[in-house]
């Protein structure tokens, strides 16, 4: 009766790890990602490069991925922008997309959108874009005449240096 009871237990132990591998074979952390491709731009309003300014894409043409996923940047103090959807920098995935912009008063503090929420949702996005397989590059983003709040500004006088 032991033997029968350790080939029983060798049989479910080696059925138990069979199960295990052969699943984590099937299965990748990231096989709900869709392909991205790269997708860049410029940003000024009223001439001053948006610095720390988000652009985000709002797809026309539903979900992006299962999960949802939203491409979206940070303006550089340059002006430009790399979108990222799941690693930094990687793009964004083939499709239509409403390019939306929210500037906050501080990166680090007062959230406010210095665009007084002017651009912030796709039923009031900037533009239409569209992103195809290999690089992408955006028609710079040149808003003018915009009334716009002022960045919040710190004991020092730095915009960055909040409390």
């Amino acid at each position: 009766m032991p033997q029968v009871l350790t080939k029983r237990s060798n049989a479910v132990t080696a059925g138990l790890l069979l199960l295990a591998l052969g699943s984590s074979g099937c299965y990748s952390s990231n096989n709900w990602q869709e392909r991205t491709y790269p997708v860049t731009g410029t940003v000024t309003i009223n001439g001053e490069k948006a610095e720390n300014a988000f652009v985000v894409l709002y797809s026309s043409e539903g979900k992006v991925d299962v999960r949802g996923s939203q491409p979206w940047a940070i303006v550089e103090a340059d002006g430009t922008f790399r979108m990222t959807t799941y690693e930094r920098g990687d793009g964004a995935p083939v499709g239509t997309y409403d390019l939306t912009l929210y500037w906050p008063k501080s990166p680090m503090g007062d959230r406010t959108d210095r665009l007084k929420g002017a651009y912030s949702s796709p039923d009031k996005a900037v533009m239409s874009v569209t992103v195809v397989r290999g690089t992408n590059e955006l028609p710079p983003i040149e808003l003018e005449n915009i009334p716009v709040l002022p960045p919040a500004v710190g004991p020092s006088g730095n915009p960055l240096d909040v409390n």
